[in-house]
């Protein structure tokens, strides 16, 4: 039972901050989280594959490393793979010692740090403000009531990963500031390192600017000296940077030189510049940030509820969020290379803070009032939606006529669901929205693959590649290989990457090997094609070189 604080009777506020399994027993609305979160991973389990580039890339570089027994450098086509950190990649293959080789625990790897975040997001909560217990109900729903992250969280992506070391990190900080500095700077370094070994310095984008900024959030919790808390932070963060330098130093007899480079260098650098590819001006994030809070920013009473919160004064909890997510989007907005989902630690605050925000309206939330979110979730949509695919046309797989009947009547389900709440509180109403919110987005990803799931789906590629390289066949691609196919068909020698001019040469050379054709390459009319599978932007194709070699030449 709780007490007025958000703890159990006599329990401090400050609640030890890593038990993260209760909150989901304890609270009526964890277990709807973990009901839309089930929702949304069985959808996307049972509707799509493997989304190439990204992510068969990365199930492939797990599926290199584990075939070579090359647990401390990450590989792809037989060398070494510098974008990423290993641990995402680890988790893959420790996975597969347990289970043995297969697709689904890759893909379930994010969604299981997913689900560790909402509790997590929910001890957050309890930490900011302990004598508001119902925000912690609140902010893991709308969290994973965002249409965003729902989709997202199935992705085989670091991102979930390096949301739960911040997440960690952030419980931690506020473990240090309330008596525990020893322990809880020392989870924060942890914490620090784990991120490193997920996704590299990023890390620190979203932590270190709250750890410096301590004083304007802290409130009474209040370090003896304001210098003791600085010089444990640069230990905690120095310890968090030995934690990855141990995997560093385990790569100096196995790595080449130019690895380290890339590596510690390279990567960080020319990401900063934007030189890694997606490059974009400093005000690209802004106008995702409205469609990133849909469909809670579409809700007047959230509105009613921000509004109120500028009328009172300012507690530590919001100081921390908005400290949070303004230090984070503005050193983002800097950094030459932008994605959308680099976005997604921010959105954990910003869950927070919209929790925050709807708690503080205590008027009655009418029908009338969420129409505007109702008809988001409605088949009205699919009008602009059509006019949208049809600009497209070029792509058979996008034809107007292509969206399932099925999907305007599913649609109208939520649409219902949402108009036909009873008036309530509005903090009474968000399990409900983001409950209908979910149903719309597993619709939404089930019609999406249903549409485009044969286009990205490279099984079948994959399964004719694995039948040739077992029958001792050499493979090429003309053009480069990004791992698109490598765990599909459990390639056990890297593929060669030829140009088009190479090509002749090299069926020379190998009479009996098969030539990968990327989408936008075709085949001369006269050379026989062995296999051929559709893609969004055109085929894959792959032809023998004997029937190569029979017509002299090579498609461009």
């Amino acid at each position: 039972m709780l007490s007025a604080s958000g703890g159990a009777p006599g329990e401090s506020p400050a609640a030890d901050a890593w038990e993260v399994a209760d909150p989901m027993i304890r609270h009526p609305t964890g277990l709807l989280t973990g009901v839309c979160w089930l929702a949304m991973v069985a959808i996307a389990f049972a509707t799509r594959p493997l989304i190439p580039v990204d992510e068969t890339r990365y199930v492939t570089v797990a599926w290199e490393m584990w075939v070579n027994h090359s647990f401390a450098v990450p590989l792809l086509n037989g060398l070494p793979y510098a974008h990423k950190p290993p641990l995402f990649f680890w988790l893959i293959d420790a996975g597969w010692m347990l289970f043995g080789v297969n697709e689904w625990w890759p893909r379930l790897v994010a969604p299981l740090c997913a689900l560790a975040n909402l509790a997590l997001i929910d001890r957050l909560a309890l930490r900011l403000w302990p004598e508001r217990p119902r925000i912690r109900d609140l902010a893991p729903l709308i969290f994973v009531g965002t249409w965003f992250v729902a989709v997202y969280l199935t992705a085989v992506m670091f991102d979930m990963l390096l949301l739960t070391c911040i997440l960690g990190a952030w419980l931690a900080l506020h473990i240090a500031l309330r008596g525990g500095m020893t322990r809880g700077l020392t989870a924060f370094g942890v914490m620090l390192g784990l991120g490193l070994l997920t996704k590299g310095p990023v890390v620190f984008v979203y932590t270190l600017p709250l750890a410096l900024s301590a004083p304007l959030w802290c409130g009474d919790s209040v370090p003896a000296r304001w210098s003791h808390w600085y010089a444990a932070t640069f230990v905690a963060t120095v310890f968090g940077i030995a934690i990855a330098g141990v995997w560093l130093l385990a790569l100096l007899r196995s790595a080449d030189p130019n690895y380290f480079g890339q590596l510690l260098v390279n990567q960080t650098a020319d990401r900063v510049a934007g030189a890694l590819g997606h490059g974009r001006p400093w005000w690209w994030y802004l106008p995702f940030v409205p469609v990133l809070l849909l469909p809670w920013i579409a809700w007047p009473a959230m509105w009613r509820g921000c509004y109120r919160l500028t009328q009172r004064p300012i507690d530590t909890g919001l100081r921390f969020a908005v400290i949070g997510i303004g230090s984070g989007l503005l050193v983002l907005s800097f950094i030459g290379g932008k994605q959308v989902h680099y976005l997604l630690p921010l959105l954990a605050l910003a869950a927070l803070l919209l929790a925050r925000a709807i708690e503080e309206v205590p008027s009655i939330d009418r029908r009338i009032g969420r129409l505007p979110v109702a008809l988001l979730m409605s088949p009205i949509l699919l009008v602009p939606l059509y006019m949208l695919l049809h600009s497209f046309g070029q792509f058979g797989a996008l034809r107007p006529d292509s969206v399932p009947i099925w999907c305007p009547i599913a649609l109208l389900a939520p649409m219902a669901g949402l108009v036909g709440i009873k008036p309530r509180v509005a903090s009474e109403i968000v399990p409900r929205v983001a409950t209908l919110s979910v149903a719309f987005a597993a619709i939404c990803l089930a019609v999406a693959c249903h549409m485009l799931g044969r286009e990205f789906d490279m099984e079948p590629l994959g399964d004719y590649l694995r039948q040739q390289q077992e029958s001792n066949h050499p493979l090429a691609i003309v053009g480069e290989y990004q791992g698109q196919f490598g765990f599909y068909a459990r390639l056990r020698q890297p593929i060669k990457s030829l140009t088009s001019d190479d090509a002749q040469s090299w069926a020379l050379s190998n009479p009996t090997g098969q030539i990968i054709l990327k989408p936008g390459r075709e085949a001369p009319a006269e050379v026989r094609v062995d296999f051929r599978d559709r893609a969004l932007d055109g085929d894959w194709v792959v032809i023998a070189c004997r029937n190569l070699l029979d017509s002299n030449r090579v498609g461009k």
